[in-house]
Order: structure tokens, then C-alpha cells, then sequence
């Protein structure tokens, strides 16, 4: 199973906190771990995947509609986590203009052209508290390796700083260890928006 994935994760958060039960390497005999687990991954995850240039890309097929005028503009959709269109690149078509604006997480294309294109778009990150229970252990979060493990020991501090016995202090400063060695500026936190071929006008 992939690092990235949340049941694979809860393992490496447990083994670096030593709190795995002894049956089971996924959870923790301690059940106030195991609720608080989920959560705060999600509020790391957020952080990450926020401080990450993540760019999705979506093909669209775009065909003229006989029977829409040739002035009116015809929507596709890319997607409830579309946070932000950046434009358009396009694949394959014989038309050399193409007018367009983007509105309320929709492309709008005039119904005067046709070709493939490829939408470009940064997405919000995905709520895990959304995903239904059954399917959240293989749900694999949309991050880099490197940005993974940075991840697990940043959960793991917070699991042990509200347990009173627990040495975090000692414990923050080898997980900063870690984490400057990954050097995650270069390793896919922050990435780099590649140019692209726009045509016409995006909103």
C-alpha cells in the first residue's frame, strides 16, 4: 500500500510515536490517539497541499452545438475542487481563435469552435472528513513523498504534546532534523507554475 495512503500513514505516525498496539501496527491501544488521528491529519494535509503549487489539468472535447447560436457561449464544468482557473492550453484543433471566460468553477467556450484543449487549474484540497468511513483508509492524500513525511512528524508532535509524560521538546527538535534534511523546497511543497499556450480571455 502507497505511503501516501491515510492507513499507511496512521502506521508511520504510530511507530514514530511508539504507540501502536501490539495486534495491530494501524492503531493504537490508546483510543484518544486514534480519535484525534484523523483530524489532525486533515488540518496538516491542508496546510501542505495550501503551501504547494498543485496544478490539476482537465482534456475537454469541445464540439459546436447546431443547436445553440454560433454567439452564444457553452459551459464545462471542471470540477467541484476548482479553486482557480489558469488558463487553457490548446491540443488539437484546426480554428485559430478561441473565446472563452471562466465563471463559478465553469469554462465558458463560444459555440464557434471545436478541438481538444486542456484546462489548467490550481484545486482546493479535499476535506477528509467528507470521504465516507469505509473508504478513507485507501484514500491517498495528494502530496509528495517528502511532503508525507513531513506530514507524519508534525502529527506525531501534536499527538505528544498533550501527553503529559511525553519529552515532544526533545521530540520537535529530531523531527525539524528530518524534516530540514527532506529540504522540502525543492522537493515538491512549493513547486513552479509551467508556462502554458493561452488563447482568448479568461476571467
Amino acid at each position: 500500500m502507497s505511503i501516501r495512503s491515510i492507513k499507511e500513514i496512521k502506521r508511520y505516525i504510530l511507530a514514530i510515536i511508539e504507540e501502536y498496539s501490539t495486534n495491530d501496527l494501524y492503531t493504537s491501544d490508546d483510543e484518544d490517539i486514534n480519535k484525534r488521528l484523523i483530524p489532525l491529519i486533515n488540518i496538516h494535509y491542508q496546510m501542505l497541499f495550501n503551501q504547494s503549487e498543485n496544478i490539476k489539468t482537465k482534456k475537454i472535447e469541445v464540439e459546436i452545438d447546431n443547436e445553440m447560436s454560433r454567439d452564444e457561449y457553452k459551459p464545462y464544468s471542471l470540477g467541484s475542487l476548482c479553486a482557480k482557473f489558469l488558463g487553457i492550453r490548446v491540443i488539437k484543433s484546426d480554428y485559430k481563435d478561441i473565446d472563452y471566460y471562466f465563471l463559478n468553477k465553469k469554462l465558458y467556450i463560444k459555440n464557434n469552435y471545436e478541438g481538444l484543449i486542456e484546462a489548467q487549474y490550481k484545486p482546493y484540497c479535499e476535506d477528509l472528513s467528507d470521504i465516507p468511513n469505509d473508504k478513507l483508509d485507501e484514500t491517498e492524500l495528494d502530496l509528495d513523498v517528502n511532503s508525507v513525511i513531513v506530514l507524519c512528524y508534525h502529527v506525531a508532535s501534536d499527538v505528544l504534546k498533550t501527553d503529559v509524560g511525553a519529552d515532544y521538546t526533545a521530540f520537535d527538535q529530531k523531527a525539524a532534523k528530518v524534516i530540514s534534511a527532506l529540504d522540502i523546497t525543492k522537493n515538491g511543497v512549493m513547486g513552479i507554475v509551467r508556462p502554458v499556450k493561452i488563447y482568448g480571455g479568461g476571467l
